[in-house]
């Protein structure tokens, strides 16, 4: 039964049997649930994007997109075609089943657009790779373009017979998978390299005096050297990283005890100036107010430890020694200082 041409046979005839054609219902069930291919190379695809939303909302034509030509019967060729994705666009045009269907979306994939004068690398018209069954122009088309674009598509798909439609599919190809090799000179020569060829034996195939004269070969001396020039060759070549390790290690224990000085160091009432906010703290607004001190310290130590290390004399890191280090922690201790007296006198106070 054909929808397209005989809209109102289901409400006018109830209850009844209809005869109709093996192509036509077949048709009827391709035209309904056509899935698109999410395929998209420029801003066209945009405007494809917004039918997915709930204003235009093209699932009520039974269109599900798919992200795999495997599964999509229609593509939607929305957006420049170029050279270097003409091969692509043909793959993933020959992976889908038939039949399959093809709109051309915009004036770029129409002709090349405002790129088929100048441009050299771009397709002028898409349908040089693929055949189109529906053109649809703009620059870009609107989202109602689009539905129109597949009103059409639905109804050329409910006058088709299936057997013109495969037949005509299959002889107007763009791309078959019957290649042609160029035959050339064969370059064997016989010759083989035998040590890409060579396999080490099993162990099982091993002496025993050989695996254990193997196994001492190595003297505890020789061991020794060969660990120390590993560490030494980690050490120099990972400097920045073991800095890093060594400064955020030693750093939150400096804050810690810095914290612990500057704090308050009883618990009774404390006596500000005029100027401060000031807190008392009593009881387990003590601890509170401990606490605060080493996470806002801890905060400061991770900002400047990556300080440290984009800083422009950071790159003066090559060879590691002690006044780097002090370098470092000064650099990073001055502003952990700061904060904390400014968090002493009030003016962080946290509210």
């Amino acid at each position: 039964m054909n929808l397209i041409e005989f809209p109102l046979v289901d409400k006018t005839i109830t209850n009844s049997v209809i005869s109709t054609t093996l192509n036509d219902l077949s048709n009827w069930s391709r035209l309904s649930s056509l899935w698109p291919l999410l395929y998209g190379t420029s801003c066209c695809f945009i405007e494809f994007a917004s039918l997915i939303g709930s204003r235009f909302d093209f699932d009520r034509y039974g269109l599900v997109p798919r992200s795999s030509p495997r599964q999509a019967d229609l593509i939607l060729t929305a957006g420049t075609v170029t050279m270097k994705m003409a091969p692509s666009l043909v793959r993933l045009y020959e992976q889908m089943p038939e039949p399959k269907y093809v709109i051309a979306m915009g004036a770029c994939t129409i002709t090349g657009g405002m790129f088929s004068t100048d441009s050299y690398s771009t397709v002028r018209g898409v349908d040089k790779l693929i055949p189109v069954d529906v053109y649809l122009p703009g620059c870009p088309p609107k989202p109602e373009a689009v539905i129109d674009a597949i009103t059409k598509l639905r109804k050329k798909i409910s006058r088709e017979i299936f057997e013109d439609r495969t037949v005509s599919q299959q002889e107007n190809r763009c791309f078959t998978t019957n290649h042609k090799f160029c035959v050339r000179r064969s370059t064997h020569t016989g010759n083989y390299d035998q040590e890409l060829l060579y396999q080490s034996p099993s162990t099982s195939e091993i002496p025993s005096e050989t695996f254990f004269k193997s196994k001492s070969s190595v003297s505890p001396h020789e061991l020794v050297n060969q660990t120390r020039s590993t560490f030494m060759f980690l050490l120099h070549e990972y400097d920045i990283f073991w800095a890093f390790l060594i400064i955020s290690s030693v750093i939150p224990i400096l804050a810690f005890v810095i914290s612990g000085v500057l704090a308050p160091v009883s618990e009774g009432p404390e006596k500000l100036s005029s100027y401060e906010s000031g807190i008392e703290p009593i009881g387990d607004a003590w601890l509170q107010f401990r606490i605060r001190y080493y996470m806002f310290a801890l905060v400061f130590v991770v900002f400047d430890v990556e300080t440290v290390f984009l800083y422009p004399w950071a790159m003066s890191f090559d060879v590691l020694g002690v006044s780097v280090f002090i370098e470092a922690l000064i650099f990073v201790l001055i502003p952990i200082v700061g904060s904390v007296y400014a968090w002493r006198k009030g003016a962080l106070e946290w509210s």
